[in-house]
């Protein structure tokens, strides 16, 4: 039986929301014939974040190369289990389908269904449309491009190939150690970068997801009072009083419609 070094994931109240990322050997992408080498995250109010590897439970050096990462994600499947939003750099496009197909290998169920926040996604679509004239437009989107673009206080860390090689090969607890550092800082860099593309994308009510009650003169997404109005909010069959949220720069709307049934009279 693997006892993990780590103590279990003690939530704090509010929403059960974490920032991770994942470390997988760069000879192979390819769940497979990868493995996950480490696992970091951090919730938005914890001062570190905190790391999980395959070698921090014991007999993983008895499993064969490409099941090492059993016990890492047995204890994703079931420590995991409660998180209600996830955020990450390429979370929708890599780590979330690499996860679960690596819980798919080893006999597990899926991660739970949840909101999935993808700050590449988010980046993309804002800032980086496509192609025009011919050429690549816009803003580039790697974690490495928008830490530098966004001047954030953690950049983008670096790790040459011929680190993972011999980290893989040889089992080389310093470099595995240097690698954890690494998966680490992309962890706090994404939650950083989170703050500066959030207003750009369509992201869940987080105060709602906490069960939190706001006042009607507040922010939908951060309950913050400092709002400035700013015209109306049209769909097809309603009229919303639309706001600038100073706080956290996004536009919330009112709350009820100003027209049809139940509404209040535009002032």
């Amino acid at each position: 039986m693997s006892v993990h070094k780590q103590r279990p994931i003690k939530w704090p109240a509010g929403v059960k929301m974490l920032v991770v990322d994942i470390e997988a050997p760069s000879s192979s992408f390819s769940a497979d014939t990868g493995e996950i080498i480490i696992f970091a995250f951090i919730h938005p109010s914890w001062k570190s974040v905190r790391s999980v590897a395959y070698d921090d439970f014991e007999g993983w050096e008895n499993l064969y190369i490409t099941d090492r990462d059993y016990f890492l994600c047995k204890w994703i499947s079931e420590e995991l289990s409660d998180t209600e939003i996830f955020i990450g750099q390429y979370h929708v496009g890599f780590d979330l389908p690499f996860i679960n197909a690596r819980l798919a290998y080893h006999g597990f169920g899926p991660l739970r269904p949840t909101a999935n926040i993808d700050t590449y996604k988010i980046a993309k679509k804002a800032f980086n449309p496509g192609r025009s004239f011919g050429r690549p437009s816009g803003l580039g989107c790697s974690l490495a491009n928008l830490s530098k673009f966004f001047k954030l206080k953690t950049q983008k860390g670096k790790i040459h190939n011929i680190e993972w090689r011999i980290a893989m090969t040889n089992d080389d607890p310093a470099l595995m150690r240097k690698i954890e550092r690494y998966c680490r800082n992309d962890v706090l860099t994404t939650r950083d970068l989170f703050q500066k593309v959030a207003p750009f994308g369509k992201i869940p009510h987080l105060h709602l997801e906490a069960g939190i009650k706001y006042a009607a003169d507040t922010c939908n997404y951060c309950g913050s009072k400092e709002l400035m109005k700013r015209g109306y909010y049209r769909t097809d069959t309603a009229l919303y009083r639309q706001f600038y949220c100073k706080s956290c720069m996004r536009w919330p709307r009112g709350r009820k419609s100003l027209v049809g049934r139940g509404s209040q009279h535009v002032k």
